[in-house]
C-alpha cells in the first residue's frame, strides 16, 4: 500500500473521525488567524500596546500605532513576497535614499541656542545693525527658544502678561 509506514517504523495512531475532532473543538492556528476579529483587532492591539507602552511619552509613539496597521495589513492581504522586478527595484532603492536623508537631516538638526540667540526671530536685531535703533526683545519664555519643540512653561506666560499689564497701567496713567 502506497501509505504504509517504511519497515521497521510504526504505524501512527489515527482517530476515528480523521483529526476532525481538533478542528471543532477550536480549531488550528490558521482558522483563528484568519477570524476578522483577529485580524482588524485583536492581534494589531496585541502588537501596538506593549510597543506604546514602551514609547510612552517619545516621539515615536506613532511607531507603535504604524506597527499595529502594519500587523493588520499583513494580516489581511498575506505575507506572501513577489519576486522583485526592475521597478520595484527603484522604487524601493528611492524609498531607502529617501529614509536615509530624512535620518541625517534630523541628526544634523541644530537645537539650542542659535546665533544670534538675543533676538529670538525678532526684528530687533535688524533694526539694531541697519537702522540704529535700540529696542527691548520682552515676552514669554527664553528657556526653550531656537528648538524644535518651542514652548512657553505657564510661569513664564504668567509674567510676560503682568510685565504688559504694568506697562500699559503705566502708559494709561502718563499725563499729556
Amino acid at each position: 500500500m502506497p501509505n504504509e509506514p517504511p519497515p521497521g517504523r510504526p504505524k501512527a495512531a489515527r482517530s476515528p473521525s480523521g483529526g476532525r475532532e481538533r478542528r471543532e473543538q477550536g480549531g488550528t492556528m490558521n482558522d483563528l488567524l484568519q477570524h476578522p476579529a483577529v485580524q482588524a483587532g485583536l492581534a494589531p492591539f496585541a502588537v501596538a500596546l506593549p510597543l506604546s507602552l514602551l514609547l510612552a511619552r517619545t516621539r515615536f509613539m506613532a511607531a507603535a500605532v504604524a506597527s499595529g496597521l502594519v500587523v493588520l495589513l499583513l494580516l489581511t492581504i498575506g505575507f506572501a513576497l513577489e519576486p522583485l522586478t526592475s521597478v520595484r527595484k527603484a522604487i524601493l532603492v528611492t524609498f531607502a535614499a529617501t529614509a536615509v536623508v530624512l535620518a541625517l537631516e534630523i541628526a544634523a538638526q541644530r537645537v539650542g541656542a542659535i546665533a544670534p540667540y538675543c533676538f529670538y526671530g525678532s526684528d530687533a536685531s535688524h533694526l539694531l545693525h541697519r537702522a540704529g535703533m535700540e529696542g527691548v526683545v520682552c515676552g514669554a519664555g527664553g528657556r526653550y527658544n531656537t528648538m524644535p519643540d518651542e514652548r512657553v512653561d505657564v510661569a513664564d506666560y504668567l509674567d510676560a502678561i503682568k510685565i504688559y499689564m504694568l506697562a500699559m497701567l503705566e502708559i494709561a496713567e502718563r499725563p499729556e
